[in-house]
């Protein structure tokens, strides 16, 4: 099954016949020779095959930084592309390009230009010009030959250029006169507004829906262009959350840095933006979607956890029917979910929290940054007067599936925090859990973990619960 695709790749409108969920990295490759964009780990964790990704919304082009190994290519068709040889000048390096020279921060070159599409698009995206911004922005690339020292005298450089400089309103043109872009990127909003497109209107007729692609292209990018697909598009944050009636809804092919940016959800769940930092790179969130986060039923998803202990209702769609179901009903057994064939996975609601509601999320893993978790766990609690009147606790990495602590929620209720139900708290977490010795930890250092971040979610809901006699 293959489909045309049309799309603008740097300076120039293109226009293919390939399978929908091919990756956008073998286009580019093989399709049109620009090996400027490498071929490294295919899982999404180095960044060489970084690219950029255009979209124009109400007149205007947003630019987002994706894994081209983790793209299917039907989820660029209509869309601005933009590989490291779209931001080559004529006679010169951009000033980008030359910066990595003078530092010293290109050594091998394999990882030089993912690194420079990340940033450039951060540059093009961006309205906070600081340093600590800038490196969250290449937060997906790793080099192993220059110990960063020289990439971040880059970062710091550039920054301070462009502080300097005030942008102002017309950024690209700005960034055109800076030497960080070609002249070409002036015409790109035209273009887009007079291409036609195809292949992304095409009606979903049976197979695998594939979301985001981050999880499915890494463990099936060889085999998945061999079967029937469809690959479901994004409308854009402000048509896929929303509020309806007393509920928050997300539409499911959200993806994890339009819940980051939603402005419904910075009001109602502010610190999920920082909490959601720690999820995969800022590539991998540009792509991955929440429905994708949920149906892969990995017992340690992110945004799993969350949605858990925020009560959340699944809308299933098969056709023209739907059903609801309770996330917490969803997980059957190990990577098995309650999915008719041919359903999926339309939107996701929960009641928007109460005012004053505690909402607690924990990961730990081997490493801070683009790593799965451990152990994580969330927590949504009503209280008042150092009582709760109501609690979930969810758990993650500590059985088959994503588990929300119904037993230790139950025994929570009611109670006056302090220090002396704790071990019945514990009892209770052990009865309810069956964690496994794997890569990342035995099954008592879970259980011994899961229960410092319950304790965790406690000390940050009721300050003066003293646990450092417990710990």
């Amino acid at each position: 099954m293959k489909q045309p695709v049309k799309f603008i790749l740097n300076d120039k409108i293109v226009e293919t016949i390939e399978h929908p969920a091919k990756a956008l990295l073998d286009v580019i490759r093989e399709r049109y020779f620009l090996t400027g964009t490498k071929e490294g780990c295919r899982e999404g964790d180095c960044g060489a095959c970084t690219v950029l990704v255009g979209d124009l919304v109400d007149d205007e082009i947003q630019y987002k930084s994706v894994n081209s190994c983790l793209t299917p290519i039907a989820a660029v068709d209509g869309k601005h592309i933009v590989t490291i040889e779209g931001f080559n000048l004529k006679d010169k390096l951009t000033s980008l390009q030359f910066e990595f020279v003078e530092q010293g921060a290109s050594q091998c070159g394999f990882c030089t230009p993912g690194f420079i599409v990340s940033l450039t698009g951060w540059l093009l995206q961006n309205t906070n010009f600081t340093v600590d911004e800038a490196l969250t922005s290449i937060d997906g690339n790793i080099c192993r030959c220059t110990g960063y020292a020289s990439i971040i005298r880059v970062v710091e450089n550039i920054v301070a250029e462009i502080q300097k400089a005030n942008l102002g309103e017309d950024k690209i043109s700005n960034l055109i006169e800076l030497g960080f872009l070609p002249q070409y990127f002036t015409e790109i909003p035209k273009l887009l507004k007079g291409l036609t497109t195809f292949g992304s209107d095409q009606p979903y007729i049976g197979g695998t829906i594939v979301s985001g692609g981050t999880d499915l292209l890494v463990q099936r990018w060889d085999t998945i262009v061999d079967e029937e697909v469809y690959v479901k598009k994004s409308n854009g944050i402000s048509e896929n959350i929303f509020i309806e009636e007393a509920s928050i809804v997300i539409k499911g092919e959200t993806t994890i840095s339009d819940l980051m940016k939603s402005e419904i959800i910075k009001e109602h769940i502010p610190k999920l933006s920082k909490w959601f930092s720690l999820f995969g790179s800022e590539p991998i969130r540009n792509k991955a979607t929440i429905t994708g986060n949920i149906v892969n039923a990995s017992p340690i998803a992110d945004s799993t956890n969350l949605l858990l202990v925020l009560d959340a209702e699944l809308k299933l769609k098969k056709e023209k029917s739907t059903r609801s179901l309770p996330l917490s009903e969803f997980f059957i057994s190990y990577k098995k979910v309650d999915l008719l064939p041919g359903e999926h996975v339309d939107a996701i609601h929960f009641e928007i929290p109460e005012i004053g509601t505690f909402i607690g999320w924990e990961k730990i893993s081997k490493r801070k940054y683009l790593d799965i978790a451990s152990i994580n766990s969330s927590c949504c609690i009503k209280h008042a007067n150092n009582k709760i009147n109501m609690i979930r606790i969810s758990a993650g990495g500590v059985a088959p599936i994503p588990l929300l602590l119904k037993k230790t929620s139950q025994f929570l209720e009611g109670k006056e925090i302090t220090t002396s139900i704790t071990d019945e708290v514990f009892g209770m977490i052990d009865s309810e859990i069956t964690p496994i010795s794997d890569a990342r930890g035995s099954a008592q250092y879970k259980a011994e973990l899961l229960k410092r971040l319950v304790l965790a979610h406690l000390k940050n809901c009721f300050p003066h619960f003293s646990v450092e006699e417990l710990v």
